[in-house]
């Protein structure tokens, strides 16, 4: 087909009719698919028609690391330390076709230097210096190399080296030809650090004060469709590598401006804090810190961002914004208290409040300015049916940015990310155990949300007549507006190794709810309303036990069995046994019946809850299920139904409680002393040791086949074994 004849009829879009002998003219083919021809491998199992070509790729996953650190000693009042850490790592995974593979160029360094000061008996002082170097590369194979779009013809498309690979050909029913045009990302990160820490010990008071300052050097390359592709459908000549061959792509798609920007940021935090021994069995802990929010500086000025009053780009440029873009969040005081109350000799009261914040997120700065003009574009060119207004061989026009775009923003008054945590617990020691019953919690603010913020209302008609934001698709927003609170109760019982008995059991109950995971980002309907979102967390998970244990068999020498058998080679077989293990028990994390497509008509098809008649949950199904009797369904599938068309559905947020776990880890080791520098150790490890099935894959797709029925599980038993030799 790659030479122009097929098997099948082939159209000339040119007037409709038949290619004489269905064979496309040589002419007639198009200037750059000539030349991406010559990236297309001959085939090589001409028996399969299907599959002709294959070939065996290597995977290629190097990496080196070394650490050196030096001590010195300066005087009896003064040491210090240095580290130096460097990690390179190589990761190429290859593509049916190649030099197409996906390239992952890895590397860290790390430097540390300290110093710590004994000022007098009352007074320390610690100094620490760092450097973190991180580079993170996801690129084609072939990028940094000759710009082979632009080699083939192409113009106009982008100049970061990154994306100078072969463009993405994709023809339907075939393998796609090129690299993969949302894979180029690049970031190398410089953070430098600053900390300063001064202890002071007076009376009854233990008083530290310091300070931690860092710079971020952050260079982003592209992050977001980078690279020019093209769709190929067959709709002008009946065949989508005929389509190709004629250079009639049904989309082209390219993005032009730079990408790359070079943020720099400082961050300061202060802090004071005192541990005063009020009495014996008394003491309080107060704290006091202070955090000034690095915003980050880019050092052309390229950020920006949306503004949904006038429906314009404003940029720092063009509208002398501050060069930091968004204020800098100067109320940032994160008070924190704790205490311990010995009651008894045996029993201790803790507690603990705080205030933390965040950082600033580098992800999410990317948002000021990425994909808005007139720093940079994606452009998607439609070709028309059933006469084609373009071919590859006049691609790309000249860049102009449109004035209607899909924006990609954030919210620049947005404060900082802040979290309230607080706890409680009692611990009691019962001869060996050592019982604790706790509570936790927290409540956070003003977290970090993307969402669609341009959704059309529920309803018939135009998507574009309803969008709040009318000329413009979707709008990506980036938004502190996020909110998460959790609960939990905590009981601990350890029991300390005696008589070869080692045991820590710990259970939580526990319940954590928040406005929207990743499953959110099209359900925040455009009146901005939140408080339907409420609901379990998608990390929920209401009840956790877990129990570890060691356990030394009592044979062998110095056991109470066969303990003074003077027989070596029997003492050596039965003793050393050992017996250990894991067992976890825990409830299923929630899930939201939803529509697999966009039923509301408000354009975007993700959370979009069915309508639910009565209770989702079925303690008894699930029963059922556990004892294998049946595998559907799990739960109430008869009271979910698809809402009306152009409507959102009543279910609430992940109101089924999906698949829990019953899972025990156990192994059997045994030590046998060789001689007196030299022990064997052999390992016998059971994962899953009952298989039992452990489901993780529910369907909560409406109308999927599937639906309400478990279709995965995780990992059955696994048994591996295990010698080793110490000396």
């Amino acid at each position: 087909m790659l030479q122009g004849n097929s098997t099948a009829t082939l159209k000339d879009p040119l007037d409709g009719q038949p290619f004489e002998n269905n064979t496309i003219p040589s002419g007639r083919f198009d200037a750059v698919a000539r030349n991406v021809l010559a990236f297309i491998p001959a085939p090589n199992r001409p028996q399969d028609p299907a599959l002709n070509y294959g070939r065996a790729a290597t995977t290629l996953n190097d990496w080196d690391q070394f650490h050196i650190k030096a001590d010195w000693n300066i005087s009896s009042k003064n040491r210090a330390f240095a580290r130096y850490s460097y990690v390179d790592e190589r990761l190429l995974q290859p593509t049916l076709l190649p030099n197409q593979g996906l390239s992952r160029p890895l590397g860290d360094q790390n430097v540390v230097l300290e110093d710590t000061h004994i000022v007098s008996s009352s007074l320390v002082n610690e100094l620490h210096l760092g450097w973190n170097h991180n580079r993170a590369f996801n690129v084609n194979q072939e990028a940094f190399g000759a710009d082979k779009a632009r080699d083939i013809g192409l113009q106009n498309t982008p100049t970061n080296p990154a994306s100078f690979a072969l463009p993405q050909f994709a023809m339907a029913n075939f393998s796609p030809i090129g690299q993969n045009f949302t894979q180029n990302q690049e970031a190398v990160d410089n953070l430098y650090g600053f900390s300063d820490n001064l202890s002071y010990t007076r009376g009854r008071h233990a008083m530290k004060v310091g300070a931690d300052i860092r710079l971020d050097r952050l260079f982003v390359g592209s992050d977001y469709p980078s690279s020019p592709y093209f769709t190929f459908s067959g709709q002008y000549s009946g065949d989508s590598v005929a389509d190709f061959l004629l250079g009639l792509p049904i989309i082209s798609s390219t993005f032009f401006g730079d990408s790359r920007a070079h943020y720099t940021s400082w961050q300061w935090s202060f802090y004071a804090q005192d541990n005063f021994k009020v009495t014996p069995t008394l003491n309080l802990y107060f704290g006091l810190r202070y955090e000034i929010p690095g915003q980050f500086v880019e050092r052309d000025d390229k950020q920006g961002y949306f503004d949904f009053s006038t429906k314009q780009v404003r940029t720092i440029k063009n509208d002398h914004l501050p060069r930091t873009l968004r204020p800098t969040d100067m109320n940032n005081f994160a008070p924190r208290f704790g205490f311990a109350y010995s009651v008894h000799p045996r029993t201790v009261i803790r507690g603990g409040f705080g205030i933390f914040y965040d950082l600033i997120s580098a992800n999410e700065t990317q948002h000021r300015g990425v994909l808005l003009p007139p720093v940079e574009q994606i452009v998607t060119l439609n070709n028309t049916l059933p006469t084609p207004s373009y071919q590859l061989s006049r691609l790309f026009p000249p860049p102009t940015f449109a004035t209607t775009f899909q924006p990609v923003t954030q919210i620049i008054a947005d404060r900082t990310p802040y979290v309230y945590q607080y706890n409680l617990n009692v611990q009691h020691q019962i001869n060996s155990v050592l019982v604790e019953l706790g509570y936790v919690g927290l409540v956070a603010h003003k977290l970090n949300r993307r969402f669609n913020n341009n959704l059309a209302a529920p309803g018939p008609g135009s998507l574009e007549s309803r969008r709040p934001y009318k000329g413009f698709p979707d709008i990506l927003t980036s938004q502190n507006d996020g909110w998460s609170d959790y609960n939990g109760l905590n009981f601990k019982a350890e029991k300390n190794f005696s008589k070869g008995l080692l045991l820590l059991f710990a259970y939580t109950y526990g319940k954590a709810l928040d406005i929207g995971g990743p499953d959110e980002y099209a359900h925040r309907d455009s009146t901005g309303v939140l408080k339907d979102l409420r609901g379990p967390a998608q990390i929920d998970t209401r009840q956790r036990a877990v129990t570890s244990y060691v356990y030394e068999l009592p044979f062998g020498k110095g056991k109470k069995v066969l303990g003074n058998v003077s027989n070596s080679a029997v003492s050596g077989l039965v003793g050393g046994w050992q017996i250990n293990g894991i067992s976890t028990f825990a409830s299923g994390h929630p899930l939201t019946p939803s529509m697999p497509f966009d039923n509301a008509q408000i354009g975007a098809r993700r959370y979009q809850p069915g309508n639910c008649t009565g209770p989702l949950n079925s303690s008894g199904l699930q029963s059922e299920i556990r004892n294998h009797a049946t595998l559907f369904p799990y739960f109430n599938v008869q009271n979910v139904l698809p809402p009306p068309p152009g409507t959102m559905g009543s279910c609430g947020r992940n109101g089924i409680i999906g698949p829990g776990i019953n899972n025990w880890d156990l192994g059997l080791i045994k030590n046998t002393q060789v001689t007196e520098g030299v022990a064997v150790q052999f390992r016998a490890e059971f994962f899953n040791a009952w298989n039992h099935a452990q489901f993780n894959g529910l369907n909560t797709s409406i109308g999927n086949p599937n639906f309400g029925r478990l279709t995965s599980a995780r990992a059955p038993r696994d048994i591996q074994f295990g010698l080793k030799f110490l000396f």
